[in-house]
């Protein structure tokens, strides 16, 4: 009885899941943390982002997906301390490195065959893996009591996007 069902669930599944509705991707690119801020300056860096990427096709144009990536983020703050007349006293460059591990679910339309032009919303949810801040010698200096900021960084955070760009297709679909 056990080997008939499996084999129907098998078919089921094959033909619910055809070759030209589903797309796996790798994906690589390059991002930029961008925070402003009246209080202090902020230099961004290159950030890195890699990962996989699965997309139904509902049907020509619209598709629903996932993503499944490692995502660097940081950049460096740089703090000014300044006397109580506001000549400023010392400048520190403090480097923030943050590492997330994050799952986009994604509703995407796109346009095209070869070129792509595509546009998508979703909700992102992503966990944190680590995150270094490095304070210079003697900033602490300034603080009675600096206090533990860990207790304050989320775990796990959610967030809302929406995307459009363009897209090439390299290599050309196996089953057509």
């Amino acid at each position: 009885m056990k080997i008939p069902t499996l084999i129907l669930l098998f078919n089921i599944l094959s033909s619910l899941l055809s070759a030209q509705s589903h797309v796996i991707a790798i994906k690589t690119g390059f991002s930029w943390t961008n925070i402003s801020s009246s209080l202090h300056e902020y230099e961004f860096q290159n950030n890195y982002i890699a990962g996989i990427s699965y997309d139904y096709k509902v049907n020509k144009n619209l598709s629903l997906g996932c993503e499944f990536l490692y995502e660097e983020r940081g950049g460096n703050l740089i703090f000014t301390f300044s006397h109580a007349n506001g000549n400023p006293q010392e400048q520190y460059t403090i480097p923030y490195e943050f590492n997330y591990l994050s799952l986009p679910i994604k509703l995407s339309y796109t346009i095209g065959n070869v070129f792509f032009g595509f546009c998508s919303i979703g909700v992102c949810p992503a966990m944190l893996r680590n995150s270094i801040v490095t304070y210079p010698d003697g900033y602490l200096d300034h603080f009675v009591d600096p206090g533990n900021n860990s207790s304050n960084i989320f775990k796990i955070r959610f967030r809302r996007f929406f995307r459009n760009g363009l897209r090439i297709q390299i290599v050309r679909p196996v089953f057509n």
